[in-house]
């Protein structure tokens, strides 16, 4: 079932690259009627999208084959480009956008690197303001020799320097690039010039970054969003308080087992946090539809009347798919403008009378598959804007 959702997810994603290489010859088919050819050089190709979304796609062989300067970007009002490799280069330092027009702000680059980015491959991009630079296919399955990947990947190291030459960039991606420590390119400073001072959003989900302290965002002071997910974190400690425009933090899926201090004490803006989760998976054997449905529950177990301090904007928070088994009065005081709060796919068995205490705005409560088998009917009573109430997968006690 694993093998068949990956290729889905495969031919989904190879069908919106628009590149049909032949995999004997290395050349590539000719465009369809949603796209124009606008460049084409050995073990490359360029071609304009005439449908949403529209944007400008460059498939290669390699990156270092491409060749940006014979290509007619002939539309300034499409900002788009989408660089994908069929082939990851081991180590390259060297720019392929001098040149590149203005007018181009948004840059995807995938699977073209396999273990080091130079400084110099974003040499050009003075003008772009979002960055995707992923492994994203390969991840799964070879594309050249068409087998799937089953040894572990190599982290991807990036220079010190890389985003010393992208002072505008204010979104960056730097998923599936198997990074076993927190970028120094992200904090780097050169010449006393520290980079990333614009950045609104960072996405470095699905790699391996085992913490992450304080002064790695002590220069991206800006930054709205941020996600983490699927990483190797075990504590959060005080490493995110600098972060005070925060709005939106995504934490799912790593190894934290408790909330412990006030992590989110300074995140006052803060009105999405996502916990949910959180590694490694344990397998339960809980009675009736509890177990049935969902037997897998995550790590964290704790959560404390401390835990969410200072999130006086929160709107959303996620804490499902963990194994807490205890809401303890107070837990939640500090939500007073929370209204959705997702502790579905659980082991909570014990919600103590002030649980929910605070929640004043809060509209949908889900505690689905959870061990509940009596909430006293004053748990509800500190509720007064619930609409929506899902209890359904739990284990009702037999009567009397």
């Amino acid at each position: 079932m694993a093998k068949f959702l990956l290729s889905c997810i495969i031919a989904i994603c190879c069908a919106s690259l628009s590149i049909a290489m032949d995999s004997a010859s290395n050349s590539y088919s000719q465009p369809t009627t949603s796209e124009i050819l606008v460049g084409k050089g050995p073990g490359w190709e360029c071609k304009y999208t005439t449908m949403p979304p529209y944007m400008y796609n460059c498939g290669c062989t390699r990156i270092s084959e491409l060749r940006l300067a014979d290509v007619n970007f002939f539309d300034n009002t499409v900002t788009d480009l989408w660089v994908p490799c069929n082939a990851k280069l081991p180590s390259y330092n060297a720019s392929v956008f001098d040149g590149l027009p203005s007018f181009i702000r948004q840059i995807k680059i995938w699977d073209c690197f396999e273990e080091e980015v130079g400084k110099e491959v974003l040499y050009g991009l003075i003008n772009i303001d979002s960055l995707d630079l992923v492994n994203m296919l390969s991840l799964f399955v070879n594309r050249v020799l068409d087998h799937w990947i089953t040894e572990p990947l190599a982290p991807v190291r990036l220079d010190p320097e890389l985003f010393a030459s992208v002072p505008q960039l204010r979104k960056l991606n730097l998923r599936w690039l198997f990074m076993d420590t927190f970028p120094e390119a992200l904090y780097h400073k050169i010449n006393g010039q520290a980079p990333l001072q614009n950045m609104l959003e960072l996405d470095l989900s699905w790699n391996r970054i085992p913490d992450v302290k304080s002064e790695y965002f002590s220069n991206m002071i800006k930054l709205n969003v941020l996600d983490i997910s699927f990483n190797h974190i075990h504590n959060l400690s005080d490493s995110l308080l600098m972060l005070r425009n925060l709005q939106r933090l995504h934490i799912k899926g790593n190894h934290i087992e408790s909330l412990d201090g006030s992590p989110f004490k300074t995140l006052r803006e803060l009105s999405t946090l996502v916990l949910s989760q959180m590694r490694p998976i344990i397998n339960i054997t809980l009675p009736g539809h509890v177990g049935h449905k969902y037997p897998q529950r995550g790590a964290l177990r704790f959560i404390h009347p401390s835990s969410f301090v200072g999130l006086w904007n929160l709107k959303e928070l996620q804490i499902d798919i963990n194994s807490i088994e205890l809401i303890q009065n107070g837990t939640f005081d500090p939500l007073i403008k929370l209204e959705q709060l997702n502790l579905s796919v659980g082991l909570i068995s014990t919600i103590e009378e002030d649980g929910f205490r605070g929640l004043q705005s809060l509209s949908s409560l889900d505690l689905s598959y959870n061990n509940l088998s009596c909430i006293g009917n004053s748990v509800f009573e500190n509720l007064p804007a619930l609409l929506k109430l899902n209890l359904e997968g739990n284990y009702p006690r037999e009567p009397l």
